[in-house]
């Protein structure tokens, strides 16, 4: 995760545990949040949370990552900023869902269901 979403998330009062594909570069991200947040494993990190923030690139590995923690997701908030375009061979970038399909229809039914009061 690059940019301003690091930065800005360190002006926050609560608790924040980053994981990452690649487990080494969960601590540097995690120093970019400041003192409130930690690095932990995937399984871990969602294990522990009130909410989840899936941010997965590419778009395509959502399924995989939800189904292999679907059960830490029971009975949590969870938000999907993961981005539906991705960069072919050429450079250019391209939408990687069919037309008219969205993301969150795609992830909401991959998730559990929401607890209902």
């Amino acid at each position: 995760m690059q940019g301003p979403c690091p930065r800005a998330g360190n002006r926050g009062s609560e608790r924040v545990v980053l994981t990452a594909r690649e487990q080494v570069a969960a601590p540097a991200l995690a120093s970019e949040f400041g003192r409130l947040a930690s690095a932990a494993s995937a399984a871990e990190a969602i294990r522990t949370a009130d909410a989840v923030v899936l941010a997965i690139k590419p778009f395509e590995s959502v399924r995989e990552v939800v189904s292999q923690h679907r059960g830490f997701l029971e009975g949590k908030v969870e938000v999907d900023v993961s981005n539906v375009h991705g960069q072919v061979p050429d450079g250019s970038i391209v939408r990687t869902l069919p037309p008219g399909q969205s993301s969150g229809a795609m992830v909401a039914v991959l998730l559990p269901p929401a607890p209902t009061s």
